[in-house]
């Protein structure tokens, strides 16, 4: 009796339904446990959508139309053998004559739900020059248009020399709003570094997500990304949110706007897309990245997804201290030279006031260690920062050695105590005027003498 209670209480909460939709979303994880449950309840388990649209079969094309309202009209659509082809190239024309949806607003609804399809859609078996990929850097929006250009033989090569009229009349992209964009964009594909695989961390878009419980809500541009442990870091993660969006900020946070289905798919194009992204670091925060080469740990990837999007990255400590850079992996040793913000619970309001400070005004930062005895290498340091490149110096310099001076500063990690550094805002790009002002600080605080 009891069991049966139990049972009924998820008909009760209305969870079967959400449960069928997680259950058929490309994630992994979350569609085996919910299909699990249903099997538990003694629901049917739906039918599971590959990412890959275009090769969808006519079943595939059928349980999506139903899963996103149309069952009317799932006969029709497999009367007229409609694939994932086809599906992805349908015009409201082809919508009212062949598939029969006379009314006008019930085919307005329908090209919402397939627009958000196409965008959400993985191109990338038909995709050989990563065109979607570029397209949904400059704008998630412009994916829309992906099927249909790479039908018209289009891809970067050939995008690299098109026209408006071409763009209209062969591509099929009639808001010239979007032509515009893509035109302005055009000259970069001369210097473009080839884009890396779908999925891979470097790559400018997620593995893309068929998940029908939210094909409108693809990721869209937010002033801030918050990242945290997800062990420790939830609550001063959620608490900052509630802060930023009082002060006007619109915010990302993965636990609110993502939804089953879609976490591993969608979270690093969210990055991509932010201004700011806020790093919570709490005890231990960074402990998982240490030795993780291959990128397995979310904050590893979510912290290298940054840095290669160009965010500000802010770090917020919480009782952290940062461990050794040369521990952590190489790809994201460089986040330990971030300014940031020390959070004490009882001033609140003081961190809030820096972090929107931080936020608001954003100087090129960069922290530096001096130390007296290799001043040289220091400045070619800062001429690194300054120009992104290696100099003679930096590449020939030897190690330090174990027992270098560092004006008998005795600690665990080189990054626990901000008045024991120099903090550089590099407002001119002239390395003479810093060279003469980093004369003068060191004429001012050199204690040797």
């Amino acid at each position: 009796m009891f069991y049966f209670n139990l049972l009924q209480l998820f008909y009760e909460i209305g969870a079967i339904e959400p449960l069928k939709k997680v259950a058929s979303s490309p994630n992994a994880t979350a569609s085996k446990l919910a299909a699990q449950a249903l099997k538990v309840i003694g629901e049917s388990i739906p039918h599971k959508l590959t990412t890959q649209v275009p090769v969808w079969s006519v079943v595939d094309v059928a349980h999506w139309v139903a899963q996103v309202g149309f069952k009317d009209y799932v006969h029709n659509f497999m009367s007229c053998q409609v694939d994932g082809d086809i599906l992805l190239l349908l015009t409201e024309q082809e919508l009212e004559s062949s598939i029969k949806i006379d009314c006008k607003i019930a085919r307005k609804r329908f090209l919402r739900e397939l627009k958000s399809l196409k965008i959400t859609a993985d191109y990338s078996s038909c995709d050989p020059s990563q065109m979607d990929a570029w397209l949904m850097k400059i704008l998630p929006d412009l994916s829309q248009y992906t099927y249909e250009m790479l039908k018209a033989g289009m891809n970067k090569e050939v995008l690299a020399s098109t026209n408006n009229e071409e763009l209209d009349h062969v591509c099929g992209i009639k808001n010239g709003i979007h032509r515009r964009l893509i035109l302005e964009h055009v000259e970069d594909l001369y210097t473009a570094i080839p884009l890396p695989k779908y999925g891979s961390i470097g790559s400018l878009t997620r593995q893309k997500s068929i998940d029908p419980t939210g094909f409108a809500s693809y990721p869209k541009a937010v002033d801030v990304f918050i990242s945290y442990r997800r062990s420790n870091g939830s609550q001063l993660a959620s608490l900052l949110k509630v802060h930023l969006q009082l002060r006007g900020f619109s915010v990302f946070l993965d636990i609110d706007r993502l939804r089953a289905g879609k976490f591993d798919e969608n979270l690093l194009m969210n990055i991509r897309l932010a201004k700011h992204f806020l790093l919570v670091l709490t005890p231990c925060a960074l402990d998982r990245c240490i030795g993780d080469d291959e990128q397995q740990d979310w904050i590893h990837k979510e912290i290298v997804t940054a840095l290669e999007s160009d965010c500000n990255i802010i770090p917020v400590l919480d009782n952290f201290d940062w461990p050794l850079p040369e521990v952590l992996p190489s790809d994201m040793q460089q986040v330990v030279y971030f300014n940031g913000v020390r959070w004490v619970h009882d001033y609140q309001e003081a961190c809030m006031a820096k972090l929107e400070a931080f936020l608001k005004k954003v100087p090129v930062i960069a922290r530096l260690r001096w130390v007296h005895d290799y001043q040289d290498a220091c400045v070619d340091k800062v001429e690194k920062f300054l120009t992104g490149e290696k100099s003679p110096i930096q590449k020939n310099l030897p190690p330090l050695p174990a027992a270098v001076n560092f004006n008998a500063l005795e600690r665990m990690s080189p990054r626990n105590s901000l008045e024991h550094e120099i903090i550089l805002e590099f407002r001119s790009s002239s390395l003479e005027i810093f060279r003469l002002q980093t004369d003068k600080w060191i004429e001012e605080h050199d204690d040797s003498g």
